[in-house]
């Protein structure tokens, strides 16, 4: 009785290498930070209750939250927002909205793994799109594939698994290409708040925001608020206008309790949680100098260190051989695509003892391998 697209869904491959780990494992593959929510957006919520802030609000969201949103970026106001039940529910807004049968949706590769099955929920054909060696947007290969079926382009910036975020330069030369070919560009920018340097991150609202240009983010990495479910959508005006449509539909509107504690971690901007995840990013860093015949990107963004393994082999062989050999939990690149190969993705986001502990145990593994050790067998 289930419908065929469904059917033919895939689980996550990460959910089968999850059901190997136990309670002592070291999760360094957690795609959240560890620590609790902050203080003061905790007792927004429990006044929003007190004040019995607890029915439907707009399909739009809060007027205030939305007038908060805008200001994170150059461009528009509260109109051009639209509060979600977190960014996984925007990029199925967004797709569907803009999504016909048969559009073209050039997703990366390696990339985000939520991109795929929405674009065919949606009854588009996924096309992916090669990011270079520094996890860049390879533009000969992304313009070979554009044709004119090509109707979306997904961007993941900063990148999950990568952890690298894009430059101005590429942002704008991106939104050239989108101009010329009438595509929409929509910018995945959920770990854009997890700045660790002092040079400015550009969302692509900072840029343009033509009727092609849509951005999707949250709150749920830059203060730490996974739990609490609150996303958005920010585009032109009456693409806003569009997309409430299926957003009212599905939720009606986020919770009102969550988003009274969002409108407070927007005003107040407390920073603690980047300011830790700095000091995690850090000690896993020292440690990934410490290990042999291993490459990664550095990058001040994010919440990942993507890492070259292929040294030693074949990456979802080494993954498993983690968990049965150190009971260290990291995920496997090719599970982001096949440019992901030879790479496994390490979070920072885990507590600190933990990181200490699994990159200690990981760099005396590595370290003791020797070349393809973990490659697969000649068939």
């Amino acid at each position: 009785m289930i419908s065929l697209k469904i059917k033919e869904m895939e689980y996550s491959k990460i959910r089968e290498l999850n059901k190997l780990a136990n309670k002592d494992t070291v999760n360094l593959g957690i795609g959240r930070p560890y620590l609790n929510t902050p203080e003061i957006i905790k007792e927004a919520a429990i006044n929003a209750i007190n004040n019995n802030e607890t029915f439907y609000t707009s399909n739009f969201g809060i007027d205030k939250l939305r007038d908060n949103i805008s200001k994170r970026y150059e461009l528009g106001d509260y109109n051009n927002s639209l509060v979600t039940v977190g960014a996984a529910e925007a990029i199925y807004t967004v797709m569907i909205s803009f999504l016909n049968k048969d559009d073209e949706v050039l997703i990366p590769n390696p990339g985000y793994l939520a991109y795929e099955p929405i674009a065919k929920m949606s009854d588009a054909i996924p096309v992916l799109y090669d990011l270079d060696e520094k996890f860049q947007i390879d533009f000969e290969n992304l313009n070979k594939l554009i044709n004119p079926k090509t109707k979306m382009i997904v961007i993941n910036h900063p990148g999950n698994p990568t952890g690298v975020a894009f430059s101005k330069e590429t942002l704008i030369k991106l939104i050239e290409i989108a101009n010329e070919n009438n595509i929409v560009i929509v910018s995945d920018e959920v770990y854009l708040g997890l700045n660790y340097g002092n040079e400015k991150l550009y969302s692509i609202a900072d840029l343009s925001l033509d009727m092609n240009i849509v951005v999707v983010s949250s709150l749920s990495k830059e203060y730490s608020m996974t739990g609490w479910r609150i996303g958005w959508i920010y585009s032109d005006k009456e693409n806003i206008n569009e997309m409430v449509k299926p957003h009212l539909y599905i939720n009606s509107c986020a919770s009102s309790i969550s988003q009274y504690a969002a409108l407070c971690a927007l005003e107040e901007n407390p920073r603690e949680v980047v300011e830790k995840l700095l000091e995690n990013k850090i000690i896993m860093r020292n440690y990934l100098k410490d290990i042999s015949n291993i490459k990664f990107v550095e990058s001040n963004t994010g919440l990942y260190y993507f890492v070259d393994i292929s040294y030693y082999g074949d990456d979802e062989l080494l993954s498993y051989a983690l968990i049965k050999e150190i009971n260290l939990l990291s995920i496997f690149g090719s599970a982001f695509g096949s440019n992901g190969k030879g790479y496994i993705r390490l979070s920072f986001g885990a507590n600190p003892n933990a990181i200490e502990k699994g990159m200690k145990k990981l760099k005396e593994f590595l370290n003791s391998l020797e070349r393809n050790e973990y490659a697969i067998p000649n068939k």
